[in-house]
């Protein structure tokens, strides 16, 4: 019952096989990999051990402690609405060896389709050649303070509604780390917009130059369908015992 276009993403970031169908049931996370939890907006991790991967890998700092569980903060956090400038097609995505080369790409990057390039024209390709082998700590800070440079201001956040604003000086798209699902919707400067399927698994706006307001919203599917249907049965209900209240009422008095 995972969603599936979750499980798409891990197979395609590498951190599932993409035939092994047990991973995708247990699916493991992103807590192996620094640069996808950037990618996806994780800002706190746990850990009980005296030294937690993520503070060796300094990618993280203690900030505080409860019992014996120490509170680490991610140093290189991206928010949850980001903008790109650049896309890499999939099947160069797929080229990659190995999940670092793609939290990489994907940090600097929008993963397109291979019909969707009309759509990302006024954008530039991201070079995989560019990556370097030798990739450290300064080369993150710099992607991720390059790709933090434009982001959704958010100013309503509940369970089922996003609200924020956000000014552009060019055309990008507006990234947020949260699965895509037909559930939500979207009104950008107060009219409908289109969700786009981005990053494998997904959801971006894509938004022209200029200042805008944003909003999602989360419908489940098929609650309204639900809702109907559960008000058919209840009246079929009531009329059922109203019928047979009758009938045996009228029993009783013959």
């Amino acid at each position: 019952f995972n969603q599936k276009y979750y499980i798409r993403f891990l197979q395609a970031a590498g951190i599932i096989g993409t035939e092994t169908e047990r991973e995708t049931r247990w699916a493991p996370n992103l807590a192996s990999s620094p640069l996808l939890q950037t990618f996806a907006s994780v800002k706190y991790n746990f850990s009980k051990s005296d030294e937690p991967f993520y503070s060796t890998y300094d990618y993280a700092k203690e900030i505080a402690m409860f019992g014996d569980v120490k509170v680490l903060k991610n140093k290189y956090t991206l928010p949850l609405g980001f903008t790109y400038d650049k896309y890499i097609a999939r099947k160069e995505l797929d080229k990659l060896e190995n999940t670092t080369q793609k939290g990489i790409a994907l940090i600097n990057s929008n993963v397109i389709e291979e019909n969707e390039q009309k759509k990302y024209n006024s954008f530039s390709a991201f070079q995989t050649d560019s990556i370097r082998t030798d990739y450290g700590h300064e080369h993150y800070y710099r992607d991720v303070y390059e790709t933090d440079r434009d982001t959704l201001q958010i100013v309503t956040h509940t369970n089922n509604v996003i609200e924020g604003k956000i000014n552009l000086d060019k055309p990008k798209l507006l990234f947020f780390s949260i699965p895509f699902d037909e559930g939500w919707q979207a009104n950008v400067d107060g009219k409908k917009a289109d969700l786009q399927l981005v990053n494998v698994g997904f959801m971006g706006l894509l938004l022209e130059e200029g200042q805008h307001e944003v909003q999602l919203s989360f419908i489940p599917p098929y609650s309204r369908l639900g809702m109907f249907v559960g008000m058919i049965a209840f009246t079929l209900y009531a009329l059922m015992s109203l019928y047979w209240y009758r009938k045996i009422r009228l029993a009783k008095t013959v």
